[in-house]
Protein backbone atom coordinates (compact mmCIF):
# COMPACT_ATOMS: atom_id res chain seq x y z
CA UNK A 1 0.00 0.00 0.00
CA UNK A 2 1.42 3.38 -1.03
CA UNK A 3 0.25 5.26 2.08
CA UNK A 4 1.81 2.72 4.44
CA UNK A 5 5.12 2.85 2.56
CA UNK A 6 5.20 6.65 2.57
CA UNK A 7 4.18 6.83 6.23
CA UNK A 8 6.95 4.40 7.18
CA UNK A 9 9.47 6.50 5.24
CA UNK A 10 8.25 9.59 7.10
CA UNK A 11 8.56 7.92 10.51
CA UNK A 12 12.03 6.61 9.68
CA UNK A 13 13.37 10.03 8.71
CA UNK A 14 11.48 12.42 10.99
CA UNK A 15 13.53 13.61 14.00
CA UNK A 16 12.15 12.27 17.27
CA UNK A 17 12.27 13.59 20.81
CA UNK A 18 14.44 11.50 23.09
CA UNK A 19 12.24 12.39 26.08
CA UNK A 20 8.53 13.14 26.12
CA UNK A 21 8.24 15.63 28.97
CA UNK A 22 6.76 19.07 29.51
CA UNK A 23 7.31 21.85 32.03
CA UNK A 24 9.92 20.02 34.10
CA UNK A 25 12.98 21.20 36.01
CA UNK A 26 15.94 19.06 37.02
CA UNK A 27 14.26 15.73 36.17
CA UNK A 28 16.97 13.56 34.56
CA UNK A 29 16.60 10.02 33.20
CA UNK A 30 12.80 10.01 33.11
CA UNK A 31 10.11 9.96 30.45
CA UNK A 32 6.48 11.01 30.17
CA UNK A 33 6.80 13.40 33.10
CA UNK A 34 4.90 16.68 33.34
CA UNK A 35 4.93 19.66 35.70
CA UNK A 36 7.61 18.10 37.91
CA UNK A 37 10.68 19.41 39.71
CA UNK A 38 13.70 17.56 41.07
CA UNK A 39 12.44 14.09 40.12
CA UNK A 40 14.96 11.38 39.23
CA UNK A 41 14.22 8.29 37.13
CA UNK A 42 10.47 8.83 37.16
CA UNK A 43 8.10 7.66 34.45
CA UNK A 44 4.51 8.56 33.60
CA UNK A 45 4.48 11.01 36.49
CA UNK A 46 2.93 14.45 36.88
CA UNK A 47 2.85 17.33 39.35
CA UNK A 48 5.48 15.84 41.67
CA UNK A 49 8.46 17.37 43.51
CA UNK A 50 11.64 15.86 44.95
CA UNK A 51 10.82 12.23 44.11
CA UNK A 52 12.83 9.22 42.99
CA UNK A 53 11.88 6.11 41.01
CA UNK A 54 8.14 6.77 40.60
CA UNK A 55 5.90 5.12 38.02
CA UNK A 56 2.36 6.12 37.04
CA UNK A 57 2.10 8.57 39.93
CA UNK A 58 0.59 12.02 40.35
CA UNK A 59 1.12 15.03 42.62
CA UNK A 60 3.50 13.59 45.21
CA UNK A 61 6.24 15.10 47.33
CA UNK A 62 9.37 13.48 48.74
CA UNK A 63 8.36 9.95 47.70
CA UNK A 64 10.69 7.13 46.63
CA UNK A 65 10.13 3.79 44.87
CA UNK A 66 6.35 4.10 44.52
CA UNK A 67 3.92 2.93 41.84
CA UNK A 68 0.45 4.43 41.30
CA UNK A 69 0.85 6.90 44.16
CA UNK A 70 -1.33 10.02 44.29
CA UNK A 71 -1.32 13.12 46.51
CA UNK A 72 1.12 11.54 48.95
CA UNK A 73 4.20 12.71 50.79
CA UNK A 74 7.23 11.08 52.44
CA UNK A 75 6.27 7.58 51.33
CA UNK A 76 8.61 4.73 50.42
CA UNK A 77 8.08 1.45 48.54
CA UNK A 78 4.30 1.87 48.27
CA UNK A 79 1.79 0.89 45.60
CA UNK A 80 -1.73 2.18 44.91
CA UNK A 81 -1.80 4.73 47.70
CA UNK A 82 -3.69 8.00 47.86
CA UNK A 83 -3.37 10.94 50.25
CA UNK A 84 -0.89 9.15 52.48
CA UNK A 85 1.89 10.65 54.60
CA UNK A 86 5.01 8.96 55.95
CA UNK A 87 3.99 5.45 54.94
CA UNK A 88 6.41 2.65 54.04
CA UNK A 89 5.85 -0.68 52.25
CA UNK A 90 2.08 -0.16 51.99
CA UNK A 91 -0.41 -1.29 49.35
CA UNK A 92 -3.95 -0.06 48.66
CA UNK A 93 -4.01 2.48 51.49
CA UNK A 94 -5.89 5.80 51.44
CA UNK A 95 -5.92 8.81 53.75
CA UNK A 96 -3.38 7.31 56.15
CA UNK A 97 -0.25 8.45 57.92
CA UNK A 98 2.61 6.76 59.73
CA UNK A 99 1.85 3.24 58.51
CA UNK A 100 4.36 0.51 57.82
CA UNK A 101 3.82 -2.77 55.92
CA UNK A 102 0.03 -2.38 55.79
CA UNK A 103 -2.50 -3.51 53.19
CA UNK A 104 -5.98 -2.16 52.39
CA UNK A 105 -6.18 0.40 55.19
CA UNK A 106 -8.29 3.58 55.04
CA UNK A 107 -8.21 6.51 57.41
CA UNK A 108 -5.64 4.89 59.70
CA UNK A 109 -2.55 6.11 61.47
CA UNK A 110 0.31 4.51 63.43
CA UNK A 111 -0.28 0.91 62.37
CA UNK A 112 2.17 -1.88 61.59
CA UNK A 113 1.67 -5.09 59.59
CA UNK A 114 -2.10 -4.60 59.56
CA UNK A 115 -4.70 -5.49 56.96
CA UNK A 116 -8.19 -4.27 56.12
CA UNK A 117 -8.47 -1.66 58.87
CA UNK A 118 -10.73 1.39 58.82
CA UNK A 119 -10.06 4.48 60.97
CA UNK A 120 -7.79 2.68 63.44
CA UNK A 121 -4.72 3.75 65.37
CA UNK A 122 -1.89 1.88 67.15
CA UNK A 123 -2.64 -1.55 65.67
CA UNK A 124 0.08 -4.17 65.47
CA UNK A 125 -0.78 -7.02 63.09
CA UNK A 126 -4.43 -5.94 63.56
CA UNK A 127 -4.15 -6.15 67.35
CA UNK A 128 -5.25 -2.99 69.12
CA UNK A 129 -2.58 -1.68 71.49
CA UNK A 130 -2.09 1.39 73.57
CA UNK A 131 0.25 4.04 72.23
CA UNK A 132 3.00 3.03 74.64
CA UNK A 133 2.76 -0.70 73.88
CA UNK A 134 2.60 -0.03 70.14
CA UNK A 135 5.74 2.09 70.15
CA UNK A 136 7.55 -0.57 72.18
CA UNK A 137 6.40 -3.36 69.82
CA UNK A 138 7.58 -1.69 66.61
CA UNK A 139 10.89 -0.77 68.23
CA UNK A 140 11.69 -4.34 69.31
CA UNK A 141 10.19 -6.72 66.73
CA UNK A 142 11.24 -7.17 63.12
CA UNK A 143 8.77 -7.72 60.30
CA UNK A 144 7.45 -11.30 60.11
CA UNK A 145 6.42 -12.09 56.48
CA UNK A 146 4.85 -15.45 57.41
CA UNK A 147 2.70 -13.85 60.10
CA UNK A 148 1.64 -11.09 57.71
CA UNK A 149 0.65 -13.51 54.93
CA UNK A 150 -1.26 -15.72 57.33
CA UNK A 151 -3.17 -12.69 58.60
CA UNK A 152 -3.88 -11.55 55.03
CA UNK A 153 -5.56 -14.87 54.25
CA UNK A 154 -7.95 -14.46 57.18
CA UNK A 155 -9.03 -10.84 56.58
CA UNK A 156 -11.67 -10.13 53.90
CA UNK A 157 -10.75 -7.36 51.48
CA UNK A 158 -12.42 -5.86 48.44
CA UNK A 159 -12.03 -7.55 45.07
CA UNK A 160 -12.41 -4.24 43.19
CA UNK A 161 -11.32 -0.71 43.99
CA UNK A 162 -14.12 1.65 42.99
CA UNK A 163 -14.87 4.96 44.68
CA UNK A 164 -17.58 7.50 43.89
CA UNK A 165 -18.30 5.72 40.61
CA UNK A 166 -21.40 4.17 39.05
CA UNK A 167 -22.00 1.64 36.29
CA UNK A 168 -18.29 0.88 35.89
CA UNK A 169 -16.30 -2.32 35.46
CA UNK A 170 -12.55 -2.76 35.85
CA UNK A 171 -10.37 -1.82 38.83
CA UNK A 172 -8.97 1.26 40.54
CA UNK A 173 -11.75 3.49 39.24
CA UNK A 174 -12.48 6.83 40.90
CA UNK A 175 -15.11 9.53 40.33
CA UNK A 176 -16.25 7.97 37.05
CA UNK A 177 -19.47 6.96 35.33
CA UNK A 178 -20.49 4.49 32.62
CA UNK A 179 -16.99 3.09 32.03
CA UNK A 180 -16.39 -0.50 30.95
CA UNK A 181 -13.20 -2.52 31.44
CA UNK A 182 -11.18 0.49 32.61
CA UNK A 183 -8.21 0.43 34.96
CA UNK A 184 -6.53 3.14 37.04
CA UNK A 185 -8.77 5.97 35.87
CA UNK A 186 -10.20 9.06 37.52
CA UNK A 187 -13.00 11.46 36.61
CA UNK A 188 -14.09 9.79 33.35
CA UNK A 189 -17.40 9.19 31.65
CA UNK A 190 -18.50 6.85 28.89
CA UNK A 191 -15.06 5.28 28.30
CA UNK A 192 -14.31 1.68 27.25
CA UNK A 193 -11.04 -0.29 27.49
CA UNK A 194 -9.09 2.56 29.04
CA UNK A 195 -6.03 2.33 31.26
CA UNK A 196 -3.94 4.85 33.17
CA UNK A 197 -6.15 7.88 32.79
CA UNK A 198 -4.37 10.90 34.22
CA UNK A 199 -5.61 12.95 37.14
CA UNK A 200 -5.47 16.43 35.62
CA UNK A 201 -8.58 16.73 33.43
CA UNK A 202 -11.56 14.45 32.71
CA UNK A 203 -11.85 12.21 29.66
CA UNK A 204 -15.14 11.43 27.95
CA UNK A 205 -16.37 8.92 25.37
CA UNK A 206 -12.96 7.40 24.56
CA UNK A 207 -12.16 3.80 23.63
CA UNK A 208 -8.98 1.72 23.59
CA UNK A 209 -6.77 4.39 25.15
CA UNK A 210 -3.65 4.02 27.25
CA UNK A 211 -2.33 7.00 29.23
CA UNK A 212 -4.29 10.14 28.41
CA UNK A 213 -5.80 13.23 30.00
CA UNK A 214 -8.49 15.72 29.02
CA UNK A 215 -9.46 13.96 25.77
CA UNK A 216 -12.84 13.28 24.18
CA UNK A 217 -14.11 11.07 21.35
CA UNK A 218 -10.69 9.49 20.80
CA UNK A 219 -9.98 5.90 19.78
CA UNK A 220 -7.07 3.45 19.83
CA UNK A 221 -4.31 5.85 20.88
CA UNK A 222 -1.45 6.09 23.35
CA UNK A 223 -0.27 9.04 25.43
CA UNK A 224 -2.79 11.73 24.52
CA UNK A 225 -3.29 15.13 26.09
CA UNK A 226 -6.38 17.26 25.50
CA UNK A 227 -7.29 15.79 22.11
CA UNK A 228 -10.72 15.71 20.43
CA UNK A 229 -12.00 13.24 17.85
CA UNK A 230 -8.59 11.70 17.14
CA UNK A 231 -7.77 8.12 16.16
CA UNK A 232 -4.54 6.12 16.09
CA UNK A 233 -2.24 8.76 17.60
CA UNK A 234 0.95 8.33 19.59
CA UNK A 235 2.39 10.91 22.01
CA UNK A 236 0.25 13.81 20.79
CA UNK A 237 -1.49 16.72 22.51
CA UNK A 238 -4.04 19.48 21.86
CA UNK A 239 -5.10 17.97 18.51
CA UNK A 240 -8.48 17.85 16.76
CA UNK A 241 -9.69 15.54 13.98
CA UNK A 242 -6.29 13.90 13.47
CA UNK A 243 -5.53 10.28 12.53
CA UNK A 244 -2.40 8.17 12.14
CA UNK A 245 0.00 10.58 13.80
CA UNK A 246 3.01 10.65 16.07
CA UNK A 247 4.30 13.57 18.11
CA UNK A 248 1.64 16.04 16.94
CA UNK A 249 0.92 19.22 18.89
CA UNK A 250 -1.91 21.71 18.40
CA UNK A 251 -2.80 20.27 14.99
CA UNK A 252 -6.17 19.99 13.25
CA UNK A 253 -7.24 17.75 10.38
CA UNK A 254 -3.91 16.00 9.88
CA UNK A 255 -3.56 12.46 8.54
CA UNK A 256 -0.43 10.31 8.56
CA UNK A 257 1.81 13.06 9.98
CA UNK A 258 4.71 13.09 12.39
CA UNK A 259 6.08 15.80 14.70
CA UNK A 260 4.07 18.73 13.37
CA UNK A 261 2.96 21.76 15.37
CA UNK A 262 0.13 24.20 14.68
CA UNK A 263 -0.74 22.68 11.29
CA UNK A 264 -4.05 21.99 9.50
CA UNK A 265 -4.99 19.94 6.43
CA UNK A 266 -1.72 18.03 6.20
CA UNK A 267 -1.18 14.54 4.80
CA UNK A 268 2.21 12.87 5.28
CA UNK A 269 3.53 16.27 6.47
CA UNK A 270 2.48 17.96 3.22
CA UNK A 271 -0.15 20.77 3.09
CA UNK A 272 -3.36 20.53 1.06
CA UNK A 273 -6.43 22.63 0.39
CA UNK A 274 -9.44 21.59 2.49
CA UNK A 275 -11.43 20.03 -0.39
CA UNK A 276 -8.42 18.12 -1.72
CA UNK A 277 -7.51 16.96 1.80
CA UNK A 278 -10.97 15.51 2.46
CA UNK A 279 -11.03 13.73 -0.91
CA UNK A 280 -7.59 12.16 -0.47
CA UNK A 281 -8.09 10.89 3.08
CA UNK A 282 -11.45 9.37 2.10
CA UNK A 283 -9.64 7.27 -0.50
CA UNK A 284 -6.82 6.39 1.90
CA UNK A 285 -9.26 5.29 4.61
CA UNK A 286 -11.16 3.11 2.16
CA UNK A 287 -7.93 1.42 1.13
CA UNK A 288 -6.72 0.96 4.74
CA UNK A 289 -10.02 -0.54 5.87
CA UNK A 290 -10.02 -2.91 2.91
CA UNK A 291 -6.53 -4.13 3.78
CA UNK A 292 -7.19 -4.36 7.53
CA UNK A 293 -4.63 -1.65 8.30
CA UNK A 294 -6.97 0.94 9.81
CA UNK A 295 -5.65 0.62 13.38
CA UNK A 296 -2.99 1.80 15.80
CA UNK A 297 -1.21 -1.53 15.38
CA UNK A 298 -0.16 -0.41 11.89
CA UNK A 299 1.70 2.58 13.39
CA UNK A 300 3.29 0.48 16.14
CA UNK A 301 4.68 -1.95 13.59
CA UNK A 302 6.09 0.88 11.51
CA UNK A 303 7.51 2.78 14.46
Amino acid sequence: MEFIKEFKKLLDHAPRMCVNSRNVENCPYGDFIYNCKNCYLCFDTGGSHNCYYLTSSMKNKECVDCDFARWSELCYECMNIEKCYNCNFCIDCNNCHDLERCFDCIGCNDCYGSIGLRRKSYCYYNEQLTKEKYEKAIAEVKFDPAKFLKLKLTIPHVNLHLSKSEKCTGDYIYNSKDCEQCYDINNMEGCIYYSSGNYNSPDKDCCDIDEASGSELCYDSFSLGYCYNCNFLLESSYCTNCEFGMGLEQCKDCFGCAYLKNKQYYILNNPYAREEYLKIIANIKKELIGDGKYSLEAIKQLA
